[in-house]
């Protein structure tokens, strides 16, 4: 996260930027059967300074659990906003785990490319998706370009703890 070192003042500066907002990753087609456990990474990158911004990040011994093509993979990314003055990148390293534990299989395994925002004319936001096609699925990749979007970060303080039963 970038700019946690104090809180905006009436009078700073905040900057209006091209932006992209990954909505969801999800399966739309797959050769084999579910459920799956899926592991690997989805990052993203952009031309601020070209790293990995995680989006998906699973261990082989964490998978998730997917059980039909309507659910999507967790998302617990990015870290920053990923601007979109350039174009901006989605690599997907995805595994399905053999529950055998013979072979894992690939899931998916390529990258799509997020059009920069130069050659665009946008005047609200608009919500897109790309399809990454891999020999054994096809991955969707759902997004929202946001043309003058400023950063933010938010902290959460859990004051009080709730419990909520079932049982009437």
């Amino acid at each position: 996260m970038r700019y946690t070192d104090r809180v905006r003042n009436k009078g700073d500066q905040h900057f209006h930027r091209p932006a992209v907002s990954i909505l969801s990753v999800k399966i739309v087609s797959l050769d084999a059967c579910f459920p799956i456990q899926v592991y690997g990474t989805v990052i993203a990158r952009d031309s601020v300074d070209l790293k990995c911004l995680h989006l998906f990040r699973r261990e082989k011994d964490h998978c998730q659990l997917i059980s039909s093509k309507d659910e999507s993979l967790i998302l617990t990314g990015p870290e920053r906003r990923l601007l979109l003055l350039d174009d901006a990148y989605v690599e997907i390293d995805l595994k399905i785990r053999d529950p055998q534990g013979q072979e894992d299989k690939e899931l998916s395994k390529g990258f799509l490319t997020i059009r920069g925002i130069a050659p665009r004319r946008l005047d609200k936001c608009v919500v897109e998706s790309k399809d990454l096609a891999t020999r054994l699925s096809t991955m969707e990749v759902m997004y929202a370009v946001v043309n003058n979007a400023v950063e933010a970060t938010m902290a959460i303080l859990l004051v009080s703890k709730l419990l909520l039963s079932s049982r009437g």
